[in-house]
């Protein structure tokens, strides 16, 4: 079956369950204590917010979404997204990321194009191929995926089309067509669509689209919890403590006035939680303003190592366990603890060396074969 072809999708034909699209475990069991249903526009959001499902499952679900719930108006701050109503935009959003895909897959005479395959991580320039055709492009990556090892290491990779610019272009850059895929080639998101076949209209409905939609959901993260945030498409983890609780509550005065601000013009954008993270480098801490994906943050609950150690006073300060001085003094003991480790890890790394050198591993032996200039590094 051709993976990029989503009218060659089989369908399942099960009723669609909206809570399967939640990525986070911790959320869609919250959702699911409290007897949660979202509305027809939520459902459609938490459809396309998944990192995790395809493209093809999406479709299939606002299919059924279409299908089986009446047809719902925009609210004012969204009505200029395609056809004003819910039906109308799925359908044309829908419509425009089959064209991309069938533009990602198929190259026109005299277009000037390459194929390029990669690890998620875009912002490195190794673990790259091109190649200058899709079907050669996608069996370079099925090779990496089964022979470099890449499926080892990596749950998702970038596919991209290049349109290289010609002197008839106004503006002279290339455009791409990227797609983020699962091991079994699955497309699962776009990561770009600069595709030059698209016409302006259909641009303005892919984006903003999605992310000029805002909701307040009701989370079960509090003030204090240490979460870890996914990034949605470079896969990157992070873990930091919740500067304040996830969802707005209207019954706080300061709430309140957000509420009522991003009820007016609020976006995916504004769609986020702040916290406190710890640099794994050289242990300062940071505040930062906008954690976004919320339905796929997750309480951490294993062992924090290095300076992210921490992470656990500045929980118990935010909880009020504890005060601000009890909470510096922690840190700063934390601190010094984490740099005394990365002080012993060369030591370590050295002897290793050196005993591989001398060609033995024993430590009956090491004192009689090292030189007497190298014993220090055994303390």
């Amino acid at each position: 079956m051709n993976t990029f072809n989503l009218a060659a999708s089989a369908e399942s034909g099960q009723p669609l369950d909206v809570l399967d699209f939640v990525d986070s475990p911790a959320v869609r069991a919250h959702w699911e204590k409290i007897g949660w249903n979202p509305s027809p526009i939520e459902a459609s959001f938490i459809i396309w917010n998944s990192h995790k499902r395809t493209i093809a499952e999406k479709h299939a679900a606002w299919r059924s979404l279409i299908e089986t719930t009446p047809d719902a108006i925009f609210p004012k701050h969204m009505l200029y997204l395609a056809g004003g109503s819910l039906h109308a935009f799925l359908e044309a959003y829908m419509r425009i990321e089959e064209q991309l895909l069938d533009d990602l897959r198929s190259s026109e005479p005299g277009e000037a194009c390459c194929w390029i395959v990669q690890k998620r991580e875009v912002r490195y320039r190794y673990d790259a191929y091109v190649r200058p055709s899709f079907e050669r492009a996608i069996r370079k990556l099925r090779d990496c995926i089964d022979e470099e090892d890449w499926g080892l290491k990596d749950d998702r990779f970038i596919l991209t089309k290049r349109y290289f610019a010609d002197d008839s272009d106004e503006e002279d850059y290339d455009s791409d067509v990227s797609v983020l895929v699962s091991p079994d080639l699955e497309p699962i998101s776009f990561v770009d669509d600069r595709s030059p076949r698209l016409t302006q209209e259909e641009k303005d409905i892919l984006c903003p689209g999605f992310e000029d939609m805002w909701f307040n959901f009701t989370l079960p993260f509090k003030r204090g919890d240490i979460l870890v945030h996914h990034s949605r498409i470079y896969g990157d983890e992070s873990h930091f403590v919740l500067d304040h609780d996830a969802t707005l509550d209207p019954a706080r005065d300061d709430d309140a006035r957000i509420l009522r601000l991003r009820k007016e013009r609020g976006d995916y954008t504004d769609m986020l939680v702040r916290g406190h993270w710890v640099d794994e480098v050289d242990g300062v801490v940071w505040f930062r303003g906008g954690f976004h994906d919320l339905l796929s943050l997750e309480p951490y609950d294993g062992e924090l190592g290095g300076f992210e150690r921490k992470l656990e006073p500045l929980s118990r300060f935010s909880r009020g366990e504890i005060d601000l001085k009890r909470c510096l003094q922690e840190c700063e003991a934390l601190d010094a603890q984490a740099r005394k480790e990365l002080e012993v890890e060369p030591r370590k790394t050295q002897l290793e060396h050196v005993r591989c050198i001398y060609g033995t591993w024993s430590p009956e032996l090491h004192d009689a074969v090292l030189p007497p200039e190298l014993l220090d590094l055994l303390g």
